[in-house]
């Protein structure tokens, strides 16, 4: 070949070297600029598993309801409210928006009564469906929101769920979910076999048959399925990730992949994106689904390096239009008057934890505030009928330990009451203590009775019933009762016993004792008198 042929060659070679090397590197730049600036947006991202011992705080965020109409029909959207980002709210309200009337666009009614997808749908429509939506929060913490919406249709439901980003207002994905490197074929799988074989298990045990087992092969084209979509079925709650594909929904519990989780601390930022701080509850454990529609108030957390404090107080129900302004107004206050005592009693105790550093003590308060009544139900409804007399009362239980002790044991005792029972109980954690571990435990009531409407607590008998209205016979019987049944006395016995009872009005009932018996306590409350005997009683009829 010509030496000049060859020198050309060699010069094209190098130039096309020089070309692909530049190109190469221009790539390679830019995709570093974008790798960069997405870091530059999120540079909080944490990929770490759940710490069992950490706290989280619920976002301040409000969900509201936007009352549209859809086939006649009026229904309920979530839309949020209170981000900094007005164009990150505006564009996660649009999509839920457009997504609800999308899923209601896709369903209808055939002619068996069930529902379905209207593009699988080819039969005859028999009538018009009716729509009822609804929709629930299940997560809305550590800068990520997750809502369930629903459905109600001829005795049928559908179900669409939003999961967001609220920093950057984008869609979470299922991946979104876990750590990197978590193995979320392998979870997915275990939770889809356990929820067959439950099912398998429950089916065979109606014929006698009690072998749980599934199919492998119906499992793994479930698995598969799910884990091929590219837009995955699913919701989260602080507990718990529920899974859904085709007709198959499943569900498994956070604390059993903590390691795996990172929802708790992947969006967290620096700056807060909310414009308010006071809407959520902070501190909460992790793993805790603190929804707390069953309370009035819930307040707990440290308040120093050895005091734990609790405060739960459930308000009363009061129906419409059952009490007038003024007495709602007075027996409100009386409830805000009696919470701010419990918080007096938490002071009394922070005090006490702060001159004995080597010691730690837990708190647990239950105020708790009722209306003497005497309601009752017809045939036409509930006639409401209150008195003036409230009764308060505060339960206190406070646990005092050496701090290794509460460090060891308590702590996971606490932990656990919170993550696994405090929502089914009746306000506050029940912790048992365990003989010689070096706990001690005390428990006090402080039960008292008030003429809520004039602000007065009643202390006497005399200030409670009509001095005409013979209200000692009536505490009479009950003791000569009870004397001749319980302590088997005759009558002369009784008798001349009863004439040197003493008769206390002690919290929210009367106190009976009699001096010849040491041990006789006597408890009656104000429900064994007619009505009529009481002064406070004003009566309200309402259906």
């Amino acid at each position: 070949m010509n030496k000049h042929i060859k020198s050309a060659i060699i010069i094209v070679l190098i130039f096309s070297m020089v070309a692909i090397l530049t190109t190469f590197a221009m790539i390679t730049n830019s995709t570093q600029n974008v790798i960069n600036n997405e870091e530059s947006q999120n540079t909080n991202v944490i990929e770490t598993g759940i710490d069992l011992y950490g706290t989280y705080n619920q976002n301040d965020l409000i969900i509201k309801d936007l009352i549209e109409t859809f086939s006649g029909d009026e229904i309920k959207i979530p839309q949020i409210d209170g981000l900094k980002n007005k164009s990150i709210q505006e564009k996660i309200n649009k999509e839920i928006y457009d997504s609800c009337f999308e899923f209601l666009n896709n369903i209808e009614i055939i002619d068996d009564g069930t529902q379905t997808d209207i593009e699988n749908f080819d039969s005859e429509i028999i009538e018009q469906p009716t729509y009822q939506t609804s929709y629930e929060v299940m997560a809305n913490f550590s800068n990520v929101i997750s809502i369930n919406y629903i459905v109600n249709m001829s005795n049928n439901f559908k179900r669409v769920h939003f999961n967001y980003n609220l920093v950057t207002g984008e869609k979470l994905k299922f991946e979104d979910l876990f750590v990197k490197d978590a193995d979320i074929i392998g979870i997915v799988r275990k939770s889809f076999a356990d929820r067959i074989s439950s099912d398998n298990y429950w089916e065979n045990a109606m014929e006698g048959d009690y072998i749980a087992s599934y199919d492998e092969n119906e499992l793994y084209k479930i698995v598969r399925g799910f884990m091929d979509n590219e837009d995955k079925d699913f919701m989260f709650s602080p507990t718990m990730i529920y899974i859904y594909f085709n007709n198959s929904g499943t569900n498994f519990k956070m604390i059993d992949i903590a390691d795996s989780i990172s929802i708790y601390t992947k969006y967290l930022t620096d700056e807060n994106i909310y414009e308010n701080s006071n809407i959520g509850r902070k501190n909460i454990f992790t793993l805790v689904d603190a929804r707390y529609d069953i309370f009035d108030l819930i307040d707990y957390g440290y308040l120093e390096d050895n005091f734990w404090y609790d405060v739960s107080f459930g308000g009363m129900y009061l129906p419409d239009n059952t009490l007038g302004g003024d007495k709602l107004a007075k027996i409100r206050e009386l409830e805000e008057s009696i919470i701010s005592e419990s918080y007096l009693k938490i002071e009394e105790y922070r005090e006490e934890a702060k001159s004995n550093s080597d010691k730690f003590y837990m708190l647990f308060l239950s105020p708790n505030v009722g209306i003497y009544n005497d309601s009752y139900y017809t045939d036409e409804g509930w006639i409401y009928s209150y008195s003036n007399m409230a009764i308060t009362r505060i339960y206190e239980k406070i646990y005092e330990m050496p701090i290794e002790v509460y460090e060891n044991t308590y702590r996971d005792k606490l932990i656990d009451a919170y993550r696994y029972e405090y929502f089914v109980l009746a306000g506050g954690a029940q912790l048992i203590p365990e003989s010689g571990d070096g706990a001690t435990f005390k428990e006090e009531t402080n039960e008292r009775v008030y003429d809520y409407v004039n602000s007065i607590q009643l202390t006497k008998l005399s200030e409670i019933f009509y001095d005409d209205s013979d209200y000692m016979e009536v505490i009479e019987m009950n003791v000569k009762d009870y004397l001749k049944f319980e302590y088997e006395y005759n009558d002369e016995e009784i008798t001349n016993l009863v004439k040197n009872m003493k008769c206390d009005l002690v919290g929210n009932h009367i106190e009976v004792t009699i001096p010849e018996i040491e041990e006789f306590k006597r408890e009656i409350t104000f429900y064994e008198f007619p009505k009529e005997m009481i002064k406070v009683f004003d009566k309200e009829e309402n259906i």
